[in-house]
Protein backbone atom coordinates (compact mmCIF):
# COMPACT_ATOMS: atom_id res chain seq x y z
CA UNK A 1 0.00 0.00 0.00
CA UNK A 2 1.57 3.39 -0.91
CA UNK A 3 2.01 5.27 2.27
CA UNK A 4 -0.16 8.76 3.23
CA UNK A 5 3.02 10.40 3.34
CA UNK A 6 3.85 9.49 -0.84
CA UNK A 7 0.09 9.98 -1.89
CA UNK A 8 0.33 13.62 0.09
CA UNK A 9 3.61 14.29 -2.34
CA UNK A 10 1.83 13.12 -5.55
CA UNK A 11 -1.17 15.46 -4.87
CA UNK A 12 1.12 17.97 -4.14
CA UNK A 13 2.63 18.13 -7.04
CA UNK A 14 -0.63 17.50 -9.24
CA UNK A 15 -1.74 20.80 -7.79
CA UNK A 16 1.27 22.65 -7.96
CA UNK A 17 1.30 21.52 -11.70
CA UNK A 18 -2.61 22.17 -12.38
CA UNK A 19 -2.66 25.53 -10.89
CA UNK A 20 0.59 26.78 -12.61
CA UNK A 21 -0.89 26.09 -15.79
CA UNK A 22 -4.49 27.48 -15.17
CA UNK A 23 -3.95 30.97 -13.37
CA UNK A 24 -4.21 33.66 -15.80
CA UNK A 25 -6.40 32.68 -18.85
CA UNK A 26 -9.30 32.01 -19.81
CA UNK A 27 -11.04 30.12 -23.22
CA UNK A 28 -13.36 32.92 -25.24
CA UNK A 29 -15.19 33.19 -28.18
CA UNK A 30 -14.17 35.84 -30.81
CA UNK A 31 -15.87 36.94 -34.37
CA UNK A 32 -15.37 39.46 -36.82
CA UNK A 33 -17.63 41.18 -38.66
CA UNK A 34 -15.58 42.71 -41.18
CA UNK A 35 -15.32 45.93 -39.92
CA UNK A 36 -12.51 48.10 -39.95
CA UNK A 37 -11.64 51.67 -39.07
CA UNK A 38 -8.35 52.69 -41.01
CA UNK A 39 -6.35 51.45 -43.74
CA UNK A 40 -2.40 51.09 -44.02
CA UNK A 41 -0.69 50.61 -47.48
CA UNK A 42 2.79 50.39 -45.87
CA UNK A 43 3.67 47.23 -45.80
CA UNK A 44 4.54 44.25 -48.30
CA UNK A 45 1.27 42.95 -48.56
CA UNK A 46 -0.24 46.08 -49.74
CA UNK A 47 -3.49 47.59 -48.27
CA UNK A 48 -4.68 45.90 -45.09
CA UNK A 49 -7.40 46.53 -42.86
CA UNK A 50 -5.98 48.76 -39.72
CA UNK A 51 -6.85 50.60 -36.60
CA UNK A 52 -9.60 49.16 -34.64
CA UNK A 53 -11.90 46.38 -36.06
CA UNK A 54 -15.54 45.01 -35.29
CA UNK A 55 -16.88 41.60 -33.81
CA UNK A 56 -17.84 40.14 -30.55
CA UNK A 57 -15.30 38.79 -27.49
CA UNK A 58 -16.72 36.70 -25.45
CA UNK A 59 -20.43 37.85 -26.56
CA UNK A 60 -19.74 41.03 -26.33
CA UNK A 61 -20.03 43.21 -29.83
CA UNK A 62 -17.09 45.40 -30.34
CA UNK A 63 -16.78 48.77 -32.81
CA UNK A 64 -19.28 51.22 -33.83
CA UNK A 65 -22.18 52.33 -31.49
CA UNK A 66 -21.29 50.09 -29.25
CA UNK A 67 -19.38 50.41 -25.91
CA UNK A 68 -16.59 48.95 -26.39
CA UNK A 69 -14.57 51.00 -29.72
CA UNK A 70 -13.53 47.42 -31.01
CA UNK A 71 -10.25 45.17 -30.92
CA UNK A 72 -6.78 45.74 -32.16
CA UNK A 73 -4.59 43.07 -33.87
CA UNK A 74 -0.76 42.82 -32.92
CA UNK A 75 -0.43 40.14 -35.44
CA UNK A 76 0.47 41.13 -39.30
CA UNK A 77 1.36 37.45 -40.17
CA UNK A 78 -1.99 36.10 -39.78
CA UNK A 79 -5.18 36.90 -41.44
CA UNK A 80 -9.50 36.83 -40.54
CA UNK A 81 -11.93 37.32 -42.58
CA UNK A 82 -15.19 38.97 -42.09
CA UNK A 83 -17.95 35.95 -40.55
CA UNK A 84 -14.90 34.26 -39.34
CA UNK A 85 -15.04 32.91 -35.78
CA UNK A 86 -12.59 31.64 -33.44
CA UNK A 87 -11.81 30.65 -29.84
CA UNK A 88 -9.22 32.46 -27.76
CA UNK A 89 -7.40 32.40 -24.65
CA UNK A 90 -7.67 35.74 -22.91
CA UNK A 91 -5.08 37.25 -20.34
CA UNK A 92 -5.17 40.86 -18.47
CA UNK A 93 -1.71 42.65 -19.62
CA UNK A 94 -1.10 43.34 -16.80
CA UNK A 95 -0.66 39.59 -15.85
CA UNK A 96 2.13 39.07 -17.71
CA UNK A 97 5.35 38.34 -16.43
CA UNK A 98 8.88 36.96 -17.64
CA UNK A 99 8.20 33.31 -17.03
CA UNK A 100 4.57 33.18 -18.37
CA UNK A 101 4.61 35.36 -21.51
CA UNK A 102 5.73 32.81 -24.06
CA UNK A 103 2.88 30.62 -22.92
CA UNK A 104 -0.01 33.29 -22.80
CA UNK A 105 1.10 35.47 -25.70
CA UNK A 106 1.37 34.75 -29.73
CA UNK A 107 4.63 36.12 -29.67
CA UNK A 108 6.42 36.18 -26.36
CA UNK A 109 9.06 33.20 -26.97
CA UNK A 110 9.85 34.30 -30.08
CA UNK A 111 10.37 37.61 -28.98
CA UNK A 112 12.53 35.85 -26.12
CA UNK A 113 14.34 37.82 -23.47
CA UNK A 114 12.90 41.13 -25.35
CA UNK A 115 9.19 40.08 -24.59
CA UNK A 116 8.12 41.74 -21.77
CA UNK A 117 9.52 45.11 -23.20
CA UNK A 118 8.24 44.41 -25.95
CA UNK A 119 4.48 43.71 -25.26
CA UNK A 120 4.77 46.73 -22.84
CA UNK A 121 5.43 48.52 -26.40
CA UNK A 122 2.79 47.48 -27.93
CA UNK A 123 0.10 47.67 -24.67
CA UNK A 124 1.72 51.02 -24.88
CA UNK A 125 0.49 52.06 -28.01
CA UNK A 126 -2.89 49.75 -28.07
CA UNK A 127 -3.29 52.47 -25.14
CA UNK A 128 -2.78 55.38 -27.59
CA UNK A 129 -5.34 53.58 -30.07
CA UNK A 130 -8.26 53.72 -27.88
CA UNK A 131 -7.68 56.31 -25.25
CA UNK A 132 -5.97 58.86 -27.67
CA UNK A 133 -8.74 59.61 -29.83
CA UNK A 134 -6.86 58.89 -33.13
CA UNK A 135 -7.17 60.31 -36.91
CA UNK A 136 -8.46 57.64 -39.12
CA UNK A 137 -4.79 58.25 -40.89
CA UNK A 138 -3.05 58.17 -36.98
CA UNK A 139 -4.43 54.85 -36.61
CA UNK A 140 -2.93 53.26 -39.38
CA UNK A 141 0.11 54.14 -37.93
CA UNK A 142 -0.41 53.27 -34.72
CA UNK A 143 -1.36 49.81 -36.11
CA UNK A 144 2.13 49.91 -38.50
CA UNK A 145 3.96 50.76 -35.48
CA UNK A 146 2.81 47.17 -33.47
CA UNK A 147 2.90 45.14 -35.96
CA UNK A 148 7.03 46.41 -36.85
CA UNK A 149 7.28 45.65 -33.10
CA UNK A 150 5.23 41.80 -32.86
CA UNK A 151 6.80 41.10 -36.38
CA UNK A 152 10.69 42.42 -36.17
CA UNK A 153 10.47 44.89 -38.84
CA UNK A 154 9.16 42.43 -41.31
CA UNK A 155 5.71 44.00 -41.71
CA UNK A 156 6.83 47.51 -43.17
CA UNK A 157 10.08 46.04 -44.65
CA UNK A 158 12.10 48.01 -42.70
CA UNK A 159 10.77 51.09 -43.67
CA UNK A 160 8.34 53.41 -41.37
CA UNK A 161 6.94 56.58 -42.11
CA UNK A 162 7.53 59.76 -39.98
CA UNK A 163 4.52 59.23 -38.53
CA UNK A 164 4.95 55.56 -37.94
CA UNK A 165 8.39 56.17 -36.92
CA UNK A 166 7.15 58.90 -34.49
CA UNK A 167 4.67 56.30 -32.59
CA UNK A 168 7.36 53.31 -32.18
CA UNK A 169 10.00 56.17 -30.95
CA UNK A 170 7.75 57.33 -28.09
CA UNK A 171 6.74 53.76 -27.32
CA UNK A 172 10.33 53.05 -26.93
CA UNK A 173 10.46 55.77 -25.04
CA UNK A 174 8.46 55.13 -22.77
CA UNK A 175 10.32 52.19 -21.86
CA UNK A 176 13.74 53.00 -21.84
CA UNK A 177 13.80 56.78 -20.84
CA UNK A 178 12.50 55.89 -17.47
CA UNK A 179 8.75 56.83 -17.45
CA UNK A 180 7.70 53.78 -15.31
CA UNK A 181 5.50 52.32 -18.35
CA UNK A 182 4.82 48.36 -17.01
CA UNK A 183 2.95 46.10 -17.69
CA UNK A 184 1.04 46.12 -14.41
CA UNK A 185 -0.66 49.70 -15.39
CA UNK A 186 -2.28 48.03 -18.50
CA UNK A 187 -4.34 45.57 -16.62
CA UNK A 188 -7.33 46.74 -18.05
CA UNK A 189 -5.84 45.71 -21.80
CA UNK A 190 -6.73 42.36 -22.51
CA UNK A 191 -5.11 39.88 -25.03
CA UNK A 192 -6.92 37.21 -26.77
CA UNK A 193 -4.22 34.80 -28.39
CA UNK A 194 -5.84 32.44 -30.90
CA UNK A 195 -6.43 28.81 -29.41
CA UNK A 196 -5.07 26.18 -31.02
CA UNK A 197 -1.91 28.08 -32.45
CA UNK A 198 -1.43 26.19 -35.83
CA UNK A 199 -1.01 27.44 -39.50
CA UNK A 200 -4.28 29.35 -40.75
CA UNK A 201 -4.42 30.67 -37.35
CA UNK A 202 -6.98 33.73 -36.87
CA UNK A 203 -5.05 37.07 -35.60
CA UNK A 204 -4.49 37.56 -31.79
CA UNK A 205 -6.09 40.91 -30.77
CA UNK A 206 -6.34 43.43 -27.93
CA UNK A 207 -9.72 44.89 -26.20
CA UNK A 208 -10.95 46.21 -22.86
CA UNK A 209 -13.40 43.48 -22.42
CA UNK A 210 -12.71 41.62 -19.27
CA UNK A 211 -12.13 37.76 -19.51
CA UNK A 212 -14.08 35.91 -16.98
CA UNK A 213 -11.51 35.08 -13.92
CA UNK A 214 -12.49 31.13 -14.12
CA UNK A 215 -8.62 30.36 -14.83
CA UNK A 216 -7.29 32.58 -11.75
CA UNK A 217 -10.11 31.50 -9.58
CA UNK A 218 -9.40 27.91 -10.30
CA UNK A 219 -5.96 28.07 -9.83
CA UNK A 220 -6.82 29.77 -5.82
CA UNK A 221 -9.40 26.95 -5.29
CA UNK A 222 -6.15 24.71 -6.13
CA UNK A 223 -3.41 26.35 -4.14
CA UNK A 224 -6.48 26.31 -1.13
CA UNK A 225 -6.48 22.24 -1.57
CA UNK A 226 -2.77 22.12 -1.59
CA UNK A 227 -2.50 24.22 1.56
CA UNK A 228 -5.35 21.64 3.14
CA UNK A 229 -3.08 18.33 1.89
CA UNK A 230 -0.28 20.17 3.33
CA UNK A 231 -1.76 20.68 6.61
CA UNK A 232 -3.22 17.00 6.84
CA UNK A 233 0.72 15.55 5.91
CA UNK A 234 1.76 17.73 9.20
CA UNK A 235 -0.99 16.53 11.37
CA UNK A 236 -0.42 12.98 10.35
CA UNK A 237 3.39 13.44 11.21
CA UNK A 238 2.34 14.73 14.75
CA UNK A 239 0.25 12.03 15.55
CA UNK A 240 2.62 9.47 14.57
CA UNK A 241 5.50 10.74 16.17
CA UNK A 242 3.18 10.96 19.62
CA UNK A 243 2.40 7.41 19.24
CA UNK A 244 5.92 6.07 18.83
CA UNK A 245 6.82 7.99 21.64
CA UNK A 246 4.15 6.84 24.01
Amino acid sequence: MRSLSGCLLVATVALVWMASTAVGQTTVPMSFNGYYSAVSCAGPEGCVGAGLYGGTVNGVSVGPNNQVAGMVCDDYFDNITPGETWKANGVSAGSLTASNIGSLTLFGTKMGSAAIQDYTEIAYLISQMFFGNPTQGQQAAISEAIWYISSGGVSNSGALSSTEQGYLTAAVGAWANGQGINLGQYAGLYIYTPTPQAPGEAQEMWSTVPVPEGGTALGYLLLAGLCCFGAMFLRSRRQSGSISAA
